[in-house]
């Protein structure tokens, strides 16, 4: 078994780091709490990373780095206690990729890597699979008139996230779909904190989401390559780089790291 990354590039966390760590996918616990991103306004969660994701694109931004995944190994899987948000919605971007570009030539990596222990069967029926079903319905009530079994909160912000997702996409890079589909796919790194299976899930889930900062090695080089930028922000308060300029000051730590370690 190769010793697993502390970061990856989106296409090689759903697919080497799970090589790597010898495991089937990622499981989402019943102790997470639903998913709550919201689409709805324009300026939810779903809504900026969108914005983020397309303007790093648009900048050719050599690397764009997200937040901390805490991952931790159980039986065949890698259980996530911290991140799952994050997975879901790229695992719906990736999926409406899919149905827009409708071509042989793009490989949908997060299809059935995402396991849930509270709605799997919502997630393989309309985002892995059938997501022309979902994406055709004009309004939440009409798909929950369609499907009443899938009426719960959860479905309805994952239906939001899934149709705010597939207007954005239409809009923004309909005409250039596959090059922003490898972009993100290779050029924006996810930040891997990889837990010992004998620590307690649900514990860790409650400290992560209190703020409690976890005793790990493998946090070093993501925490420099996140925080130094925010630091530098903090302290000079005359100039505020944005968005672009933070990721290229992130790519160069990440340089720096991998030609000293």
């Amino acid at each position: 078994m190769a010793k697993p990354k502390s970061i990856y590039p989106l296409r090689g966390f759903f697919l080497n780091l799970l090589t790597d760590a010898e495991k089937t996918g990622f499981l989402i616990p019943t102790y997470q709490r639903g998913y709550k991103w919201a689409s709805l306004d324009g300026k939810g969660q779903v809504d900026i990373l969108l914005k983020d994701l397309h303007k790093a694109y648009s900048s050719d931004s050599n690397r764009y780095y997200l937040q901390f995944l805490t991952l931790k190994s159980k039986s065949e899987e890698l259980e996530v206690i911290d991140g799952q948000q994050r997975l879901t919605t790229l695992t719906i971007l990736l999926s409406v990729i899919e149905y827009v570009h409708k071509a042989d030539d793009l490989d949908n990596y997060v299809r059935n890597k995402l396991k849930y222990q509270t709605r799997q069967n919502f997630i393989e029926k309309y985002i892995y699979h059938n997501i022309d079903q979902l994406l055709s319905t004009k309004t939440w009530e009409e798909f929950r008139g369609m499907d009443p079994e899938n009426d719960n909160q959860d479905v309805y912000f994952i239906y939001h996230a899934a149709k705010a997702i597939y207007q954005f996409i239409s809009i923004n890079v309909s005409a250039d779909i596959l090059p922003f589909y490898r972009y993100i796919s290779d050029s924006v790194y996810l930040i891997v904190n990889l837990l010992e299976e004998n620590l307690d899930s649900e514990r860790i889930f409650v400290n992560v989401n209190k703020g409690v900062r976890l005793n790990d090695e493998d946090l070093v080089k993501g925490l420099l390559i996140t925080r130094l930028p925010l630091e530098h922000l903090n302290k000079n308060k005359k100039y505020r780089p944005t968005e672009i300029e933070i990721n290229e000051w992130r790519t160069n730590l990440g340089r720096q790291w991998d030609d000293i370690s």
